[in-house]
């Protein structure tokens, strides 16, 4: 089963995804993109970045935090990312 199919099914239940030039709407691009796994912006190409629902979800909770320790967490992600850069940096 390919791609198409697989959103065919979600999306139409077996009924073909192109009418004739129309654009699906948003409800069946939402379907889409929850069938495959990524986000909407990703499915219309908004953004080049594959994000999976998984980082989606942890990016939500993290929204949901208080700021304070929003705060603290990016100071942790952002001193490992910089740990990370100089790595590759002096191996390369």
């Amino acid at each position: 089963m390919n791609v198409i199919q697989i959103v065919q099914m979600v999306a139409f239940g077996n009924a073909y995804i192109f009418c004739i030039g129309r654009k699906p709407s948003v409800e069946i691009a939402r379907k889409m993109a929850q069938a495959l796994g990524v986000s909407l912006d990703y499915l219309v190409g908004n953004t080049e970045f594959l994000l999976n629902t998984d980082v989606i979800k942890k990016i939500q909770e993290i929204q949901k935090l208080p700021q304070e320790d929003r705060n603290h967490l990016f100071y942790v992600v952002d001193n490992i990312l910089q740990n990370v850069r100089a790595k590759q940096a002096f191996a390369g």
